[in-house]
């Protein structure tokens, strides 16, 4: 099984990414970058920068900054089912000093992550969603060695089995894994219409059908002050 993954990214927390290959063949692994750039609340339940989410427990998100560890929720979801097992200690195992890979047959232990994860307390606590977010979109196109005949079968002190293609298809593969080009996709959301806009927009409209303009407003301002100061005085 081949994963590919960025050097950020610790491998235990990808195995559900893995590509799984076979001897025999050359596989080509054609890499594409997806940049994803998301707005900030009110638009989205997400954050620029995770340590500014002040609603959040930032335990974990400190420990991936420690750890020089690229923060995504995904990620830390799976931390905080780590560091929820290290600070109550379910199942009487031995605790390691850092936050764990939870990798155990135990009935305990499985039956703690499925608990855990049902309660969503890690996804309202200790895990904000990150706005911008990078994906490696993989496709994979295999060619059988035996069929194309690419490596010589001539007999070698280093590769004395590959006289036969039984023998090749049996203990050979290649893995080739490289970006299509050098270009990336970006996806990035923007207000439909910003601040200055709407105010553009509202002052426009108003003029239109009711001829109000700003020296109206300030007229209006003068009628008030007059109309204060006689009452006054």
């Amino acid at each position: 099984m081949i994963y590919i993954h960025n050097k950020t990214e610790r491998p235990e927390t990808i195995y559900n990414k893995g590509y799984i290959i076979s001897s025999g063949s050359y596989h080509y692994f054609n890499v594409k970058r997806i940049y994803d750039q998301k707005l900030e609340s009110p638009y989205n339940d997400c954050f620029k920068n995770v340590s500014k989410s002040i609603y959040y427990n930032q335990t974990i998100v400190e420990y991936f900054k420690e750890k020089n560890i690229e923060y995504t929720q995904n990620e830390c979801l799976h931390s905080c089912i780590n560091f929820m097992f290290k600070e109550t200690n379910p199942c009487n195992k031995r605790i390691e000093k850092d936050i764990f890979f939870l990798v155990d047959n135990n009935t305990c232990i499985q039956l703690f992550i499925q608990n855990l994860s049902n309660s969503e307390i890690c996804l309202k606590k200790y895990c904000p969603l990150e706005c911008d977010s990078l994906v490696y979109e993989i496709n994979l196109h295999s060619i059988s060695e035996t069929g194309y005949g690419n490596i010589s079968l001539k007999s070698s002190p280093f590769y004395a089995g590959f006289n036969t293609y039984e023998n090749v298809s049996r203990t050979f593969y290649a893995i080739r894994v490289y970006y299509q080009d050098l270009k990336y996709t970006l996806i990035s959301q923007q207000p439909k219409i910003e601040l200055f806009g709407l105010i553009s927009n509202v002052g426009g409209t108003l003029g239109l059908f009711l001829g109000f303009s700003f020296i109206s407003l300030l007229e209006l301002f003068e009628i008030v002050a007059e109309l204060v100061f006689i009452r006054f005085y």
